[in-house]
């Protein structure tokens, strides 16, 4: 919920810092002006990050998350030309970029760590049937079965080729 006023303080951030890197923020009567198309970029944020919200209730999902935005929307309509004296602007600001940037790196570093876990060979338990050689208890009765010698495993996926194609060779391969 607080996704458009961290946006539109961060926006007036940049631009103090903007106005500071080419020294125009030292011109007198030097004030940062919010316009209708920050506050539509704030919505449309809003409208990108709502499908992540945990909503409490059905109705929450379906009313908050569409009415919010456009009543960002309709605010930043009614206050376009809104202007900031430069200190405020920037004691704003600047603590929004930092927590923006902050929770930007976050989500990065917890989606790199999705991205390593989902990348990882997880055995998971089969439930279609026994493991190739019939014994319930895998890896039991799959050595002394022929299985091996037999050409009954795909080397490539390590998967039995014939039979239960579902199931796991005995373990440890």
């Amino acid at each position: 919920m607080a996704i458009p006023i961290v946006f539109t303080a961060a926006v007036a951030g940049v631009i103090v810092a903007g106005a500071w890197l080419v020294d125009m923020i030292t011109r007198p009567g030097f004030h940062v002006v919010l316009s209708s198309s920050v506050f539509g970029a704030a919505a449309a944020v809003t409208i990108a990050t709502s499908g992540r919200v945990s909503w409490g209730a059905r109705w929450q999902r379906r009313w908050l998350r569409w009415s919010y935005p456009v009543a960002v929307l309709a605010v930043g309509l009614g206050i376009d030309g809104l202007s900031l004296p430069t200190a405020v602007a920037a004691g704003v600001g600047v603590p929004a970029v930092a927590a923006l940037a902050v929770v930007c790196w976050r989500h990065r570093q917890a989606a790199d760590s999705d991205t390593a876990t989902e990348a990882s060979p997880v055995e998971r338990p089969v439930t279609a049937g026994p493991p190739v050689g019939g014994s319930a208890v895998e890896g039991s009765g799959a050595e002394g079965s022929g299985a091996e010698g037999s050409g009954a495993e795909n080397p490539a996926s390590g998967r039995a080729a014939a039979g239960n194609a579902a199931a796991p060779i005995a373990a440890g391969r």
